[in-house]
């Protein structure tokens, strides 16, 4: 359980993500007991990951916290580009509005989970892609009734 005088203590680093991991066929559970959140950290059941390239200028992550009439969600932002000129290009992007989670692994060790809506997954991420000549911008959207969370 969380405590006030937790608001004090000094967070030891700031994690960087290192890389990106995609399932498309991913099952979870909220950690009861253990984990540092008990009901807010995941344990991975199963399903498969698989790396995905990319570089650090290539995506962009962000989660904030809105106000809707059934009270706080998060909403989380994951952005990524790769060349239109992608020979698979056509093939990729339809095998990413197939997926279902994203792994961002950080340079802590640690591990956090995109794509948790709820205490099981019952809605699929909003999915959008956008392209130029050059660049094909993909973006997963995701409200989640927590912030983002950590795979034990």
């Amino acid at each position: 359980m969380f405590e006030p005088k937790e608001y004090s203590k000094k967070v030891r680093n700031l994690p960087i993500i290192c890389s990106l991991e995609l399932s498309f066929d991913g099952e979870i559970a909220p950690m009861t007991v253990g984990g540092i959140q008990a009901f807010l950290d995941t344990h991975w059941l199963t399903g498969t990951f698989s790396s995905a390239y990319f570089t650090k200028a290539s995506f962009t992550f962000g989660e904030k916290t809105i106000l809707t009439e059934a009270g706080y969600c998060c909403e989380q932002t994951l952005k990524f580009r790769f060349p239109s000129n992608d020979a698979k290009r056509s093939s990729r992007i339809s095998m990413l509005q197939q997926l279902k989670f994203i792994r961002l692994i950080l340079n802590n060790g640690s591990s956090a989970l995109l794509g948790i809506n709820d205490f099981t997954q019952n809605a699929k991420m909003k999915y959008e892609s956008e392209s130029t000549l050059q660049i094909t911008e993909i973006t997963f959207t995701n409200l989640s009734l927590s912030p983002l969370n950590f795979i034990a």
